[in-house]
């Protein structure tokens, strides 16, 4: 009778796990793309971003995009970094959240076994703050309209999904925030 019992539970001993897969982030992440979940750090322009990283969340299946098995990636480490130092490429500090970001992410690598709802707060978190530099490097903080400069300056295009996606997988963070800063000799000079 044991034996049998064995036989039949064989089978699903053979299976490879699916705990891993069992973790959804789809809801902590829409929680917090919606408001309805507070992020740990101030979200301030979370109405600008919402689309897009909605946009880019669901391609991903609502994976996190910083996170592989609780533990920030390669690139999250290396933004979270640059946040931190945002000054060295002519922007304010206290317009992301790097510090702050760093402080909690380094919580994590104390505190395992974080929860699906802390580490989608934390990916929003920093998926909207890389958005912020991304677009601030690519296109500006100001538009000189704004600050009645009636200038004819196009601003470049800028696709949120396709910039962050880029960043969340690059080899080299740095030169690919690199590549997003105007291109011209007097930006290169001012460094």
């Amino acid at each position: 009778m044991i034996a049998s019992s064995a036989l039949v539970l064989l089978p699903l001993l053979a299976q490879p796990s699916t705990f891993a897969a069992e973790t959804t982030y789809e809801s902590p992440i829409r929680a917090v793309l919606e408001g309805e979940s507070r992020a740990d750090v101030a979200l301030w322009d979370l109405d600008r971003w919402r689309e897009p990283l909605e946009a880019l969340y669901a391609r991903q299946s609502h994976a996190p995009l910083w996170f592989v098995d609780e533990r920030l990636t390669p690139a999250g480490r290396t933004l979270v970094r640059q946040l931190q130092d945002v000054e060295r490429r002519g922007l304010l500090v206290t317009d992301y959240d790097g510090p702050k970001l760093a402080e909690l992410t380094a919580g994590l690598d104390f505190r395992p076994n974080a929860t699906a709802a802390a580490i989608a707060r934390l990916d929003v978190a920093l998926s909207v703050n890389v958005a912020r530099l991304a677009s601030d490097l690519h296109q500006g903080r100001v538009d000189p309209e704004e600050v009645g400069y009636d200038l004819d300056v196009r601003r470049p295009a800028f696709d949120a999904v396709q910039v962050v996606t880029t960043l969340a997988t690059a080899p080299d963070v740095i030169a690919a925030l690199d590549a997003l800063e105007p291109q011209f000799r007097h930006t290169r000079c001012s460094k």
